[in-house]
């Protein structure tokens, strides 16, 4: 049985002709821009259906018949292509489904063909992939050292959902990037939970060549994120001073905060760091921001932007940042800076301080 998110899907099935055609296009998920700018550069045909929007209006969709997986942590599905109406279901990171269609505002028509019945609706195109994100796997490993469980494999993005011991026996049903493994844990309530822990923490990891040599390694980014191709050693200038770009890394000068501004104290903060790795940043590990700007050292910042808003040149401990990213473990007076690697991030740590907004 097909449960169907929107009835008919508002398919009033009416279909035209553009004078280009769909080709096949691999490397990344293409969007509707993406496919008629190809289309119409080969001078081809491309086949468009008409749906219908929260607002009874006319949204262009062009078929297609792919398979695609969830990269983010929860994907909202909407019965139609908008985030209008309130969403009943989410796909979860690592989900495969098919990919029915591209519209024309950002959104793809998916469905998800589950177990007992099936799942379609629209979808923000962002929060996909058309490489598979989470490999599958069913064994069992012993754990080397506690550690903590996350529910999404990023140390920014997810949220702690337990703990295991050294010499616990855990079930793995997935693996992602060779950085996270996904596991099955009992919850407090007796209950069977999955969730993600670093593979360092499993025993025989030390002797898994493969994947310890791709530890905290920054790779391109999934879905519609920009990948910033740096050039090694290419210096520029802007509002953030002279930049230095290292590899895929962009390095900032510190600016200190100047004399006569007028600082507005916002509270005692938890400061963390982190960096552009798979540890931290998991499957958008490009240095990418929330915001679209690709981050900086010494400049960019994570925060709460209900707290900080977006843009706010923040104080801390006398140099100035800038609030440009966010993620889902940054709470109430938690701030994360960027810097360049895992190893600097790690030796920084956690610190406490009083933190201020330059007005």
């Amino acid at each position: 049985m097909m449960k169907t998110i929107h009835s008919m899907l508002c398919l009033a099935a009416v279909s035209f002709i553009l004078t280009f055609t769909v080709r096949p296009v691999s490397a990344q998920l293409q969007d509707f821009a993406q496919i008629t700018a190809r289309a119409e550069q080969d001078g081809t045909i491309v086949t468009v259906n008409s749906v219908t929007d929260s607002y009874g209006q006319a949204v262009r969709e062009i078929p297609l018949e792919e398979t695609v997986y969830v990269a983010q942590k929860v994907l909202p599905v909407y019965p139609s292509p908008d985030s209008v109406q309130s969403f009943t279901i989410e796909f979860r990171f690592g989900a495969e489904l098919q990919r029915l269609g591209t519209c024309e505002n950002g959104y793809s028509h998916v469905i998800l063909h589950g177990n007992v019945q099936d799942y379609e609706g629209y979808v923000d195109e962002y929060g996909l992939s058309d490489e598979r994100v989470l490999v599958k796997m069913m064994d069992t490993a012993v754990i080397s050292a506690d550690c903590d469980i996350m529910d999404y494999p990023s140390r920014r993005d997810g949220d702690i959902v337990g703990e295991l011991l050294a010499e616990d026996v855990v079930t793995r049903i997935g693996s992602f990037d060779d950085i996270w493994t996904r596991i099955v844990f009992q919850d407090d309530q007796g209950g069977k939970k999955d969730g993600y822990i670093l593979t360092t923490n499993l025993k025989g990891y030390e002797n898994t060549t493969a994947a310890s040599s791709r530890d905290g390694s920054i790779h391109k980014s999934t879905g519609r994120g920009v990948f910033a191709e740096a050039v090694d050693k290419v210096t520029q200038t802007g509002s953030t001073g002279s930049v230095t770009s290292y590899g895929n890394v962009l390095v900032g000068t510190p600016e200190a905060v100047g004399e006569g501004v007028t600082l507005l104290p916002v509270g005692v903060f938890r400061v963390t760091h982190y960096c552009p790795c798979s540890i931290c940043c998991g499957p958008y590990a490009d240095g990418i921001t929330s915001t679209g700007t690709t981050a900086i050292t010494n400049h960019t910042i994570a925060v709460q932007p209900s707290q900080i808003p977006y843009g706010s040149r923040v104080v801390i401990n006398g140099q100035v940042f800038v609030a440009e990213d966010c993620g889902g473990a940054i709470k109430e007076n938690c701030i994360d800076v960027y810097v360049a690697t895992h190893e600097e991030a790690l030796a920084k740590g956690v610190f406490y301080t009083e933190v201020y907004v330059i007005q």
